[in-house]
């Protein structure tokens, strides 16, 4: 039989993955993790290397993302390196830095992204309605085997659908206020 409580972290990692999730889907605003993981061919070829292995990654503004090497001689081979990682933003280079510039959002480009913000905060509904049905299932097996009465069985069932509609309450402000975010931007 599944406790309130085990429920309960069961449900909030959930609302902890969607949040994760939606984390990633940054709009219009600029981040050192949006560049972070690219691999760049460096040092005449002969390495490899992720742009936070060989450069400080900050933002000027929240549309440009500054990149300046550790090593000013690999300068070239970054700026060569970002242009062909296709990142959809443009390349501006400096005398001891790049600069990334994001474009603007495009009311389309918006739409998109409402798109996945919904697609991934009906995934987090899915987790939290098989969470939720595990435990009814709990619920019942525990009444069959005899261990609780159908009257604690439905206490328990209330306590699990008050729960779930918390965490689904939750889950939907969590999404309203991404979507906010996309469209205001």
């Amino acid at each position: 039989m599944i406790k309130e409580e085990q429920l309960k972290i069961k449900m909030d990692k959930a609302v902890e993955v969607l949040k994760e999730d939606l984390s990633s889907i940054r709009v219009g605003q600029a981040n050192p993790s949006m560049v972070a993981e690219i691999r760049l061919s460096v040092y005449e070829g002969t390495q490899n290397l992720r742009i936070e292995e060989i450069a400080t990654i900050t933002t000027e503004d929240p549309s440009t993302i500054s990149i300046a090497p550790f090593d000013i001689s690999i300068l070239e081979e970054i700026e060569k390196g970002l242009r062909r990682a296709n990142t959809n933003m443009s390349v501006i280079p400096d005398e001891d830095k790049i600069r990334l510039k994001l474009p603007p959002l495009t009311a389309d480009r918006r739409e998109e992204f409402v798109i996945l913000i919904r697609k991934k905060i009906e995934g987090a509904r899915i987790m939290v309605r098989q969470i939720r049905q595990e435990a009814m299932r709990d619920a019942k097996g525990s009444q069959d085997r005899g261990d609780i009465s159908e009257d604690e069985r439905s206490m328990l069932e209330k306590q699990v659908q008050e729960i779930t509609d918390k965490t689904m309450e939750e889950i939907s402000k969590i999404g309203e206020q991404k979507e906010t975010q996309v469209r205001s931007l």
